[in-house]
């Protein structure tokens, strides 16, 4: 989420108050005292406009939480404390209109005032009242931008289409296949609760782009050995889903057994029931004929299709099954 940073208080006070001062110094050198109240009370009314302006911008930038997608909602409660977030916003919504209302009464006074001396200092009374109110949100804006940095971490993704979620152990080739999928390097993004990243590739089908995503550290490991921040981020993906490609490795080069492989296609089945799953068999130029006739079958028992992948079968026949099952969504 691309928010921008809040500033800090004391340098939006520092920048309000010089353009404040420029903009409100007077044309001409009348000394009367009606344009001494004049040019006063314009810099008080200057000043508080750009401090309301700093605070309405900072509110804005951030998203309402319950317009999120259920997507981006789900990742965010995880990130930040909602209620903090609220609680720093709300602040900053009520000194923005504080700011206002003061404004408003500090220029009425300023006219109310029987000489340049009593001009001048209910003028600096103004200044320094308004500047307190801005001051004192520095712990929200503090809270605000712990926030934001938080949200950062959650990439743009393509929400308005399903997307194919690719899965299996590390070394199993998901990344060649994302490759081979989209022709292109893929896109890396970060991804909030690990300290990896997400690849993101898309490829057209009949005018229609369909992302694919691989997730490291998701959806490549046990649930045992998952935390409980990774089991829930895992969960929101449920929101992207359309498709789930298992990549198998059934040459056991990438260190994991067929039976671990499948053990793990077994979890992930049971998290996402509902969700269609193609296998995408890897590496045929590297195992042999029984290794993957043994994939397979154990895949038909499981009632999952499967497409082979290599120097014999390129990525046209997964493309060609993957299109037909995003079709039915």
């Amino acid at each position: 989420m691309d928010i921008p940073p809040i500033m800090e208080p004391e340098k939006m006070v520092e920048i309000a108050l010089k353009n404040a001062i420029k903009q409100s110094k007077a044309k001409n050198k009348t000394k009367s005292l009606k344009a001494l109240k004049e040019r006063e009370s314009k810099k008080v009314f200057l000043f508080s406009k750009a401090l309301a302006k700093r605070l309405g911008k900072a509110i804005s930038s951030f998203p309402e939480m319950e317009k999120l997608s259920p997507f981006y909602r789900e990742l965010a409660d995880l990130l930040v404390n909602e209620t903090t977030t609220k609680k720093a916003l709300a602040q900053l919504h009520a000194s923005k209109k504080l700011l206002r209302k003061k404004e408003n009464q500090f220029i009425k006074e300023i006219w109310r005032q029987k000489n340049e001396k009593a001009v001048k200092k209910k003028c600096n009374e103004a200044i320094g009242r308004l500047a307190s109110i801005v001051k004192r949100t520095k712990k929200s804006i503090k809270a605000l931008n712990l926030a934001r940095k938080a949200l950062r971490e959650i990439p743009v993704l393509q929400l308005k289409e399903k997307s194919i979620i690719l899965a299996g152990f590390p070394n199993t080739g998901k990344t060649t296949t994302l490759k081979r999928l989209t022709g292109s390097n893929p896109k890396i993004a970060s991804y909030p609760f690990t300290t990896k990243k997400i690849n993101i590739g898309y490829f057209n089908e009949k005018h229609r782009k369909i992302q694919v995503i691989d997730t490291p550290g998701l959806l490549d490991r046990k649930i045992s050995e998952r935390n409980a921040i990774e089991k829930k981020a895992m969960l929101a993906l449920k929101h992207l889903a359309g498709l789930i490609v298992f990549v198998v490795d059934p040459s056991n080069n990438s260190g994991y057994s067929l039976e671990e492989q499948f053990s793990l296609i077994k979890e992930i089945s049971r998290e996402f029931p509902h969700i269609p799953k193609i296998i995408a068999l890897n590496k045929e130029d590297l195992c042999g004929k029984k290794e993957m006739e043994k994939a397979e079958r154990i895949a038909l028992q499981k009632g999952i299709k499967t497409v082979r992948q290599g120097k014999k079968h390129c990525e046209k026949a997964l493309k060609e099954e993957i299109a037909r099952e995003m079709k039915l969504l």
